[in-house]
């Protein structure tokens, strides 16, 4: 070592100096970052994530528990929150309201947790968003719930649309944008698969049409595989089916899916955002290639389309797969967009002096949320700006995806609402076509054009006067 130094000059030596003392100042910072966010609890920031961590539905508690974790690591790397570290706890309420409770029961006892990102089912949700509320601990729902989990309790969110409003806005579509003038529908018998039947139902009925057919199941016995059977066999005969639009929880929506393929059955499948997730594609089938011939062709409403999401998304996805070495879905970015929401309210708010720390620091939270009802107030993530209505519900736009085999890409057509204000004659765009009325709100329909380039050869190279021929094929998809 001494030899090599010797046979440095007087500048190589300079640098290596100067070097050496850059990576001993990084590796210092880092190490004192990590000592001081790490050792001081007292500024320690803790947000549960409860989900199915476990069980059918497991790959959405993963893609909740990832996307959370993976905001925490962004945000810690960059020196925390005012000056603590953000930790969030994983919590498997299989996906049964009972367990959800005694969750919630544990978290607002001596876990120090001052925010839950939680849970999936609508039933699971309802169950602890009653503790929730009457322990004072502010609850970010991931997943569409039902209005009444979110009337009356003003400690409850939801980061997303209602499971109404995208049912209502995927009939609208499938009946006036896909011109599918056809329609029936297989339904869970659940609270939530009757609801949704119920709102496609009668959203066709306001524009003239009548659902043909109505199936229902029982998912909650071990006679839902016969059951599906007996509904298979009366539809098939049938020439007057038309699109199929499925209410059902993701295994039991893949196994009907794949019970009509494999019947060779071709109807049009239409469902809601839990049909656009990554635990759907993999309740069909163990591999996107396996997946891909069941899937293909699917429409199904979602809050979030990657392929012409924004930039912040774009980068998520990324950082996703190179952290996780996987895809993402709606799933994960929301779920990191809720840990940001709750950090974000944290920053805005402002203790008491008679408040305990985590009490304050829970009330901040809920407080912020609630206030952010205008855009300027609004809190920016990568899924848009968000700000929350009275009910607590985080305004989102309704976004329709297709499945290019394994892939859900966006449709080629989106409906965009029209801002308050906009001069426009309404009745003459509804004429045109240009227009449509969808969830008591008029919408621009919005075409999304796909573009690709094929380089076919490059020639004629010259480096002095840097030019070169290219020979390409340019290609634009636009909806006919």
């Amino acid at each position: 070592m001494i030899a090599f130094l010797k046979r440095l000059d007087k500048r190589q030596l300079f640098l290596l100096i100067v070097a050496l003392l850059v990576i001993l100042t990084v590796i210092g910072s880092i190490i004192a970052n990590f000592t001081y966010l790490s050792d001081d609890e007292a500024k320690t920031v803790r947000i549960a994530v409860v989900g199915p961590m476990s069980g059918p539905l497991a790959v959405n508690g993963e893609q909740l528990r990832q996307g959370a974790k993976l905001y925490a690591d962004v945000i810690n790397a960059e020196g925390g929150i005012r000056g603590g570290r953000v930790i969030v706890d994983e919590y498997d309420d299989k996906n049964d309201p009972a367990e959800a409770v005694k969750i919630a029961e544990r978290i607002g006892g001596e876990t120090g947790t001052i925010a839950v990102i939680g849970h999936w089912s609508i039933a699971t949700t309802k169950a602890a968003a009653a503790v929730y509320g009457r322990l004072g601990i502010p609850m970010m729902s991931p997943a569409p719930i039902d209005e009444d989990v979110l009337d009356g309790n003003p400690w409850v969110f939801s980061a997303i649309f209602n499971t109404r409003h995208e049912t209502a806005f995927a009939a609208n579509y499938t009946r006036n944008v896909l011109g599918q003038k056809t329609a029936s529908i297989i339904h869970d018998l659940s609270p939530k698969g009757e609801a949704m039947a119920t709102v496609f139902d009668d959203t066709y009925n306001r524009f003239g049409t009548r659902v043909r057919y109505k199936w229902g199941f029982d998912s909650a016995t071990d006679k839902f595989e016969a059951r599906v059977d007996e509904i298979i066999a009366d539809l098939k005969p049938k020439l007057d089916v038309g699109t199929i639009f499925i209410a059902a929880e993701e295994p039991q929506a893949a196994y009907i899916l794949r019970k009509l393929r494999d019947n060779k059955m071709r109807n049009p499948v239409v469902g809601t955002s839990n049909l656009a997730t990554r635990a759907f594609a993999r309740a069909v089938a163990p591999t996107d290639e396996e997946t891909a011939p069941y899937t293909n062709g699917i429409v199904a409403a979602t809050p979030l389309l990657f392929d012409t999401a924004n930039e912040e998304a774009q980068n998520f996805n990324s950082r996703y797969q190179n952290r996780f070495g996987s895809p993402s879905d709606w799933v994960a970015a929301y779920s990191f967009d809720a840990v940001h929401m709750l950090v974000e309210a944290f920053k805005r708010g402002k203790r008491q002096p008679d408040e305990k720390i985590l009490a304050g620091g829970r009330r901040m939270i809920r407080d912020a949320l609630a206030e952010s009802r205008k855009i300027e107030d609004g809190i920016r993530g990568i899924t848009g700006v968000k700000i929350f209505n009275a009910h607590g519900e985080a305004i989102t736009p309704v976004l329709m995806g297709s499945y290019n085999g394994h892939s859900i890409v966006s449709a080629l057509t989106q409906l965009q609402p029209i801002k308050q204000g906009t001069a426009a004659n309404y009745i003459e765009e509804l004429k045109q076509g240009r227009v449509l009325y969808v969830n008591d709100r008029f919408m621009y329909k919005t075409n999304v054009v796909y573009t690709g380039v094929q380089v076919k050869e490059i020639s004629e190279l010259d480096l002095e006067k840097g030019t070169v021929t290219i020979d390409l094929l340019l290609c634009v998809l636009v909806p006919t």
